[in-house]
């Protein structure tokens, strides 16, 4: 790719980073002060390691900026043609579909509570690969294998190795 299209994304990824790291300060602020409503010590926080992890975040988005800016990159190339080649693009649709499909498992799947995390993974997992692969039968097989391995690791790992509460 030319260096000047890569500005380009340079310049649209570095202001997508600054307001991700700014929510995600946000969020994580909100984890400290909760931490010393409960009298706790602030460096006991669950939130304390994405706050650091959100500023240098941000750190690195104004650098990217700012190296773009730099390099000739500018807003002239959004135009109502780009944009619609961008929204019609392939590369859009697979990136939709994907933040979709997590999405569904976040805010649809897990919340569920009849349904444990170990299925709504399973769902998960088998319904992402599915969709991205092809569709006969050894693809489906192999799928399902994948997706039970994959789910029996994250649960034995998270939840019996690493003493992490799992939803």
């Amino acid at each position: 790719m030319e260096k000047k299209f890569m500005r380009r994304a340079d310049l649209i990824t570095s202001i997508i980073l600054m307001i991700g790291s700014i929510g995600m300060f946000a969020m994580s602020i909100r984890l400290v002060l909760r931490t010393l409503e409960k009298n706790r010590d602030w460096y006991q926080s669950a939130g304390l390691f994405p706050v650091i992890v959100s500023v240098f975040l941000f750190l690195c988005a104004i650098s990217l900026y700012r190296t773009a800016k730099r390099d000739g990159a500018n807003f002239k190339f959004i135009t109502l043609e780009n944009t619609k080649n961008f929204i019609l693009s392939s590369e859009f649709k697979i990136a939709s579909t994907i933040i979709g499909l997590i999405a569904v498992y976040i805010f649809g799947l897990l919340p569920i509570k009849w349904l444990k995390y170990e299925y709504s993974t399973f769902i998960f997992l088998s319904g992402f690969m599915f969709i991205f692969n092809k569709k006969d039968v050894k693809s489906i097989v192999k799928t399902i294998i994948i997706s039970v391995i994959a789910t029996v690791m994250l649960t034995y790992g998270f939840g019996q190795l690493a003493m992490i509460p799992l939803p």
